[in-house]
């Protein structure tokens, strides 16, 4: 992939480049058959939320059988959130795949799994179209929210925008769906090193990182407004 920064203001000379732009965009180095990247992605730096100093944490979940690796980000009042892809299905398809058809990764590997002429010959018959959906579906399962966390319930933990479109306009977070839980290996105390977030449907969750106290990430994460309706 490579860069492109954004021009400064109306400056006559085009090549000025702001060292601190606000945005930029980013572009595959393949390119289809017209010369033209195949994925851009535009990166802005959004505005300060003068939200608490502007408070920072960070809650990963370790991948395991049950669950992906997934990352949420809170800096302000602006989140993150992300879940990996599921690569087992595609992984196995690898393995078997003798063909260069299947190799590039990303659009040119979904684009061969779901192609019915193109497939990984293992016994003569080929992988079935059920199969390469499934690994298709799987790679494409890569969770990426951004959203606001706002003082009414209605819009707290509201996801704006999403890699899956069908995610914005939920909420991420709803009362009571996260929980303290004492790590099982860990002394008295109350400091975030000991202990665990349970997430409702979303397994066990660890603090990373975070620039406020344990009260104020209870305050964030655990006492959510809730609607009088």
């Amino acid at each position: 992939w490579w860069v492109e920064l954004q021009p400064t203001g109306t400056s006559s000379d085009a090549k000025a480049i702001q060292p601190l732009s606000p945005s930029f965009k980013e572009f595959s180095t393949t390119r289809d058959m017209n010369g033209v990247p195949i994925y851009m992605e535009r990166w802005q730096r959004l505005q300060p939320t003068n939200h608490q100093g502007e408070q920072q944490v960070v809650l990963w979940r370790q991948s395991s059988k049950q669950h992906p690796l997934a990352v949420l980000v809170v800096v302000g009042l602006h989140f993150s959130f992300t879940i990996d892809r599921d690569y087992s299905s595609a992984v196995e398809i690898l393995k078997l795949c003798n063909s260069q058809s299947c190799l590039g990764g990303g659009p040119l590997f979904v684009d061969f799994l779901l192609n019915d002429r193109l497939h990984c010959d293992t016994d003569g018959s080929g992988l079935s179209h059920q199969i390469r959906r499934k690994a298709a579906e799987d790679y494409l399962s890569l969770i990426g929210d951004y959203g606001l966390i706002a003082k009414s319930s209605e819009d707290s933990w509201k996801i704006e925008k999403s890699t899956h479109p069908w995610r914005e306009g939920n909420c991420l977070i709803r009362p009571g769906d996260l929980k303290w839980k004492r790590r099982s290996d860990s002394n008295r105390g109350s400091d975030c090193s000991k202990m665990q977030i349970e997430w409702k449907g979303q397994g066990l969750w660890e603090v990373f990182d975070a620039s406020v106290s344990v009260h104020e990430i209870e305050k964030l994460f655990f006492m959510l407004p809730i609607s009088r309706l």
